[in-house]
């Protein structure tokens, strides 16, 4: 909100507010200075792991400066972390995959270049499990063998003697095969991006004290992902602004589709970030498909932007630039603490919506060919022990037994059970996330697939659209008064016209599929069937998309249509009806 003055609809802050807000401004702009002093007085010699990370940098300091503690005190020899923060989960995934995509292509052993992947959520480090496919064609001996000999490490290979069939090392197999008329070669490979950790397999369940919470596991059966610590979501407000809008503080996620919040949510666009994706998830989760995206639909009306970052929106909740925003507890939690000690008393508040929202696992992942595998193999040991936990929740300073973070609040949840069992009466949030967890109602694992592509469609390539079609519908005669977490449906309204218009707001697209046939995004049936044949591209060559387009893309752009389509015709509706009410 550039140029933005400091009242804003009649709401003036007074000047101690001012102080603390720009205090607040001074502190985040002054960390990166402080950790960068920080990182100048290490010990060059100390051996090192690189770790790639979303998280923030009170996270990073606090986990580099007491690894480095545990590891003296452990091992009797300093050590170092050293940070790589590309972007958000989703954008590392994607980041990795394209590297090991490339490297595997040009011959070359992915990886080599980090340790670890630190945070994010389960899905986005199951994804790094999984890892690529890469097809090489048309090879001939000597690049085969060349192949060969540094990715699977085998020298024995003669141009006569290649092996046909499926050849392994750690983390990649490739299947060799040869085309009996030229003599070429063709290489399918799969390769993982994270490895196993390796750990005695019998540790976790002493460690963790269970193996999940709420249907969700707390670390991969087979060590490719261990989570650290519990994440949740809700949403994170702006007291003096609601006021002024007269809005009550938020209690369910139906919050957000609130008409008097117009251009007053901030909300962030889940291709870019896992974090906001499970989000979502959650909401369509614990409400239903449809209902869900009624929520999210109407959120995305009264967006005031759709942010590339997870970080800006409960940033400009703090500001005042935005009401309300959907975030990680930890950001919502991180902000309304930090301008509490500031003195600005209760002006930011998070809730986790009671009931709402779901528990998961904020893992780490070991990667394929690490650096120095013993120094990853000890940071994963020190996320999980005492020292490490309690960096999560512990309140900051100096404590006799070493424990707890030494500058910054961290305010996230321990998964580990030594935490709640020994040291609860310690922690800054006297919440046990485990307690009273329940599995989502609506557990539909297709669900999140069509997250990013599906609000995309409805919300970013179509925002004009949405919000002048939301607008149209709010302001017509006969919608009704409102009230606080009220989603008004079609069936809820007498006017024909405004239940046509609120019909159409909400209909969930069809997708054509290979017979001609149209399926419905509305059903699970449909919901699997498009992810096989669109998103997994079973159905390439049937004509849906050109054999040089991007699937994803034209799926994007073929719901997008059907959308604004309808959003168009909302407004021409209450165009026609000139403000008049029909039966």
């Amino acid at each position: 909100m550039s140029g933005q003055t400091l009242s804003r609809g009649g709401l003036s802050l007074p000047g101690w507010r001012i102080i603390v807000v720009f205090g607040c401004f001074g502190i985040v702009l002054a960390l990166p200075f402080i950790f960068r002093v920080s990182a100048e007085e290490s010990n060059e010699a100390a051996r090192r792991v690189i770790i790639i990370s979303p998280h923030n940098e009170q996270i990073r300091y606090e986990f580099g400066r007491g690894f480095a503690d545990w590891h003296e005190a452990r091992f009797g020899e300093p050590a170092r972390v050293d940070w790589s923060v590309p972007g958000g989960t989703s954008e590392i995934r994607k980041m990795l995959q394209s590297e090991w995509i490339s490297a595997l292509k040009r011959g070359e052993m992915p990886g080599g270049n980090a340790d670890l992947v630190f945070g994010g959520g389960s899905w986005e480090h199951t994804q790094l499990k999984r890892g690529i496919e890469v097809t090489l064609e048309g090879l001939d001996a000597q690049t085969t063998r060349d192949w060969i000999r540094k990715i699977i490490g085998r020298a024995d290979q003669s141009p006569s003697s290649i092996p046909l069939g499926t050849l392994q090392t750690t983390g990649i197999t490739a299947e060799i095969t040869q085309d009996e008329s030229s003599g070429l070669y063709t290489i399918k490979a799969t390769a993982t991006i994270s490895i196993p950790a390796g750990f005695p397999s019998d540790m976790f369940h002493a460690l963790y004290g269970r193996t999940e919470v709420a249907g969700t596991p707390l670390w991969d059966p087979d060590q490719y992902w261990l989570g650290t610590a519990l994440s949740a979501f809700g949403i994170i407000y702006n007291n003096d602004l609601l006021k002024s809008l007269d809005v009550p503080q938020p209690t369910a996620w139906s919050d957000l589709a609130d008409p008097r919040l117009q251009q007053e949510v901030a909300l962030v666009n889940p291709a870019q970030s896992g974090s906001v994706t499970t989000a979502f998830e959650t909401i369509l989760k614990r409400r239903g498909w449809e209902p869900g995206w009624r929520i999210l639909r109407r959120a995305a009306a009264n967006a005031r932007y759709f942010s590339a970052s997870s970080l800006r929106a409960p940033t400009d909740v703090a500001q005042g630039d935005a009401a309300m925003g959907v975030c990680i507890d930890f950001f919502g939690r991180f902000e309304s603490q930090s301008l509490r000690d500031h003195g600005a008393g209760d002006r930011i508040g998070y809730i986790d919506p009671p009931g709402e929202t779901m528990l998961d696992p904020d893992p780490i992942s070991l990667l394929l060919n690490p650096p120095d595998e013993e120094m990853a193999r000890r940071f994963i040991e020190f996320t999980l022990s005492p020292a490490g936990q309690s960096l999560w929740q512990f309140a900051p300073g100096k404590h006799e037994d070493g424990l707890g973070p030494y500058q910054f609040s961290l305010r996230r949840m321990p998964i580990c059970d030594e935490l709640y069992r020994d040291h609860f009466d310690r922690f800054t949030d006297q919440v046990d996330p485990f307690l009273n967890a329940e599995p989502p109602p609506f557990n539909d694992r297709n669900m999140r697939s069509f997250i990013p592509v599906l609000f995309q469609a409805a919300a970013m390539d179509n925002a004009v659209e949405l919000e002048a079609a939301w607008h149209a519908i709010v302001t017509h005669p006969g919608y009704p008064p409102v009230e606080a977490g009220a989603i008004v449906t079609s069936d809820d309204v007498e006017d024909s016209t405004l239940s046509e218009m609120i019909r159409l707001f909400d209909a969930i697209p069809t997708v054509p599929g290979p017979s001609g046939e149209n399926i419905s995004l509305a059903t699970a049936q449909g919901r699997a069937a498009i992810k096989s044949g669109w998103l997994k591209k079973v159905w390439e060559g049937k004509g849906l998309w050109d054999d040089e387009a991007d699937a994803r893309h034209v799926l994007r752009r073929t719901l997008g249509d059907e959308i604004a389509s309808n959003y168009r015709r909302i407004v021409t509706l209450a165009e026609e009806s000139g403000g008049k009410q029909s039966h």
